[in-house]
């Protein structure tokens, strides 16, 4: 590209691009494949924990569908040995019978986790629920892993709600 000067001379003007060196341009290029890994691996990190805690979060999203059912039996009968030892069955079908017809709420899974150590494999879920009487109670179950199956080891049920007294 140029233009013609009024000497009648041609003066050549070049667009001159900044160039950046064959070092910068794979440092730039680096980045994003860095990114893009770490992004990776923290997506496959998620979703191993997911697919290994699988198998307790089913049990437990059965273990409430059944208590909001009023299904006391159905859930007596998926306890582990020690559960039934320490809970006869009349005890646990008057504590379902008063617990269930109250946490009718949406379960809002809070966490889930496995661990496994010499004596077997544990998983506990937490779950969040809203009763009928506008309390939010937190759900805690724990259970063992027996022969491939999860069993209901024990569980806890206490209020999220902190009421101020005096104000």
């Amino acid at each position: 590209v140029g233009e013609i000067m009024e000497s009648g001379e041609q003066n050549v003007v070049s667009d001159v691009k900044e160039q950046t060196s064959p070092v910068e341009s794979k440092k730039k290029m680096l980045w994003p494949k860095i990114l893009a890994g770490f992004v990776g691996f923290v997506v496959i990190v998620f979703a191993a924990a997911w697919f290994l805690t699988s198998g307790v979060g089913k049990a437990a999203d059965q273990f409430v569908a059944d208590l909001q059912a009023g299904n006391c039996n159905q859930i007596f009968t998926t306890t582990s040995e020690v559960f039934r030892e320490n809970t006869p069955q009349e005890d646990w079908d008057t504590a379902c019978q008063t617990v269930g017809p109250i946490l009718q709420g949406e379960p809002n899974l809070v966490s889930r986790s496995v661990e496994t150590d010499e004596n077997g494999t544990y998983g506990e879920v937490i779950y969040d629920i809203e009763g009928t009487d506008s309390v939010t109670y937190k759900l805690t179950l724990l259970f063992v892993e027996k022969d491939g199956e999860w069993l209901l080891d024990g569980l806890d049920s206490s209020s999220t709600n902190e009421q101020v007294i005096g104000e």
